[in-house]
Order: structure tokens, then C-alpha cells, then sequence
């Protein structure tokens, strides 16, 4: 199997045993690459992105995100799937090359995948061939 269908298999399988550990949060609720996630306006809204083996859950209230973290995160374990590097709600978290700030609302990237984001687009317009490691 390549990759590419590895990948897409372990996203799948998480999103599906997402559904199952939280089977009231509607498919618009989880954050997707290319469509705009809904804002949160309620302290029980709820948000949730899925990236391979990274969970991410996102809420006006700790314990929200708590709850709906340790539910999955129950859910993948009873199928032999362990968590790891799980954290407590907080108001500033990286994750995936971003920095999330909570209270402030703004999301941006790293410094580290900055730096790397202007080293390969300096490459690409000097004209060189841009290859990643």
C-alpha cells in the first residue's frame, strides 16, 4: 500500500471511530482542509480536526474540549489504537506547525514552518528547484 492510501486509510479510521465516541456532532463541525470552519459562539459549541493520528478539539469552555478529547481518545484505545501526547485544554496550543491562540482568536503559523515556508518560496523564485527532505 502507498503512502498516499496509508494516510487517507488512518484518516478515515479516525473519523469514523470520531463519529462513534461523538455521534451528536454533525459532519460541518469538524474542521476540513479548504472549507471555513464555523465560528464557536456557545460555551457547548464544539470543534473538532481530524489530521492522521492528531486530534484536535476546540471549545469556548475546558471542559468541553476535555470531555470530548477523552471520549475519542477512550474510543480509539478500546480498539488497540493508543493516544499519546494528549494535553489539558488551554488557551495557547501548537499543533501541526501552528500556534493557536485562543482568547485572542488568531491562528498562525510557527516560526520553524515560517522559516521553512520563505526558504522553499525563495528557492522557487530564484529560479531553483525546490526539494524537500
Amino acid at each position: 500500500m502507498g503512502f498516499s492510501w496509508a494516510f487517507w486509510l488512518s484518516q478515515e479510521v479516525h473519523k469514523a471511530v470520531s463519529s462513534e465516541a461523538a455521534p451528536d456532532v454533525p459532519e460541518e463541525d469538524y474542521i476540513v482542509d479548504r472549507f471555513p470552519p464555523h465560528n464557536l459562539t456557545e460555551p457547548s459549541d464544539y470543534r473538532c480536526m481530524l489530521y492522521a493520528d492528531n486530534g484536535n478539539h476546540l471549545s469556548l469552555t475546558a471542559n468541553e474540549a476535555n470531555k470530548r478529547r477523552e471520549a475519542l481518545s477512550l474510543c480509539l484505545n478500546q480498539r488497540g489504537l493508543a493516544t499519546h501526547e494528549t494535553i489539558e485544554a488551554s488557551d495557547l496550543v501548537e499543533t501541526l506547525g501552528t500556534e493557536i491562540y485562543g482568547k485572542s482568536g488568531c491562528v498562525k503559523p510557527t516560526s520553524t514552518r515560517l522559516g521553512r515556508i520563505r526558504a522553499g518560496l525563495a528557492r522557487v523564485v530564484s529560479g531553483k528547484r525546490a526539494i524537500s527532505e
